[in-house]
């Protein structure tokens, strides 16, 4: 009715069931009118077609979209093509937020996006990067550091770009994807500092030494050893662990002395400990690490040598370390990520692209009548 109506073409998908299967089915029905010599529809004809593999797979392709944009979105990674016919540049959302551009407003081309972001020495690089695709037809993988074009702000990005050919084996454009590592870099760059900090707290760490002579019943404690512990009262009628009480964490002292004990049970071998302690004068918590040699007499504990060493930083850093390096698997993970999203963009393009392009052929053969080639294109598709 409405064919006849308006003299135009009248398209309709009819939502039904497979007769034979049962299955659900979507049918496009296509009304095309013939008119008389008074311009009055004397005829129509219908071209019938099932589009329900058509369907499903622009739901597929509709959901794997959402996935991508959503896989980008966490990974922090987009993608980009460059026609080099008429050097067009076409970026997904996420490329363009992480590069601080408007997406509505993007770069057309790609010597819009140099202007936005380039300055001449990297601009030089690129354009480098660009005969080397099109000489070696080899993909290229780098690190690029650029400004966002809305705040300045400087960030870091790994770029992958892929050279696509034509079917005539000529290069006529190019896959991209950039990915926004400069949370990355910056934890590696404070996971090489922390492990500078580390070596530099080894090699100009404070060390003391005490001497705990047995047969005279004498302590002798250097001021470093005071110092590192934080006790001012030096109390020298005090001998062995006990002068160190006020700095230490309940059970500590029992542990270093059962320490020693196993050590004579042993031989006399030369023991260490890890002293945990707080110190009284300004609350800070410490680790000092012990060696200790036990000497003797007749067969008899004569003495016990120590050396002590303040390790605070260094076990402060080595936990900051393992914390960086946590975080640095996280950020490898997403980058990971990156190039698997990127990857399954270009691979469903891939196979979806023939299948849309038939359809294409398809309708423009539809609506000139020509049911047969239409029919081989649905086919095709």
């Amino acid at each position: 009715r409405a064919c006849i109506e308006s003299r135009t073409v009248q398209t309709y998908e009819l939502h039904a069931h497979n007769a034979r299967t049962g299955k659900p089915a979507i049918f496009r029905l296509e009304f095309h009118p013939e008119l008389d010599d008074e311009r009055y529809v004397s005829s129509f004809f219908l071209i019938f077609s099932d589009v329900t593999h058509q369907r499903r797979l622009e739901n597929r392709l509709h959901n794997e979209r959402a996935t991508l944009a959503r896989a980008q979105q966490v990974a922090r990674v987009g993608h980009f093509f460059h026609d080099l016919s008429d050097h067009s540049i076409t970026g997904s959302e996420m490329l363009w937020e992480i590069l601080g551009i408007d997406p509505e407003h993007g770069p057309a081309t790609y010597d819009d996006a140099a202007r936005l972001l380039f300055d001449k020495e990297t601009l030089d690089t690129s354009l480098a990067r660009r005969e080397y695709l099109l000489s070696t037809g080899k993909d290229i993988k780098y690190e690029i550091k650029l400004p966002r074009a809305d705040t300045g702000e400087t960030r870091y990005f790994r770029v992958q770009i892929h050279p696509e050919k034509n079917r005539d084996g000529d290069i006529d454009r190019f896959f991209g994807v950039v990915a926004d590592i400069t949370e990355q870099k910056l934890l590696e760059e404070e996971l090489r500092y922390q492990q500078e900090l580390s070596q530099k707290a080894q090699e100009v760490g404070r060390v003391g030494h005490f001497y705990n002579d047995y047969e005279k019943k004498s302590l002798f404690w250097s001021d470093t050893v005071y110092d590192i512990f934080g006790i001012e009262e030096h109390a020298p009628h005090l001998l062995g662990t006990d002068r160190l009480r006020p700095a230490l964490m309940p059970g500590e002292a029992e542990k270093f002395e059962a320490e020693g004990r196993r050590a004579v049970e042993m031989g006399g071998t030369p023991f260490s400990y890890t002293f945990h302690g707080k110190r009284p004068n300004d609350g800070q918590i410490i680790f000092v690490q012990s060696n200790c040699t036990i000497e003797y007499v007749d067969g008899r504990v004569k003495a016990i040598l120590g050396f002590l060493q303040d390790i605070t930083e260094r076990v402060e850093a080595q936990n900051t370390r393992e914390k960086l390096e946590a975080a640095l698997q996280e950020a490898q993970k997403s980058e990971a990520l990156n190039y698997f999203a990127g990857g399954m963009a270009h691979e469903l393009s891939n196979m979806l692209q023939p299948a849309i392009s038939f359809g294409t052929l398809a309708k423009s053969a539809a609506s000139k009548g020509d049911s047969q080639a239409a029919e081989k294109h649905i086919s095709e598709a």
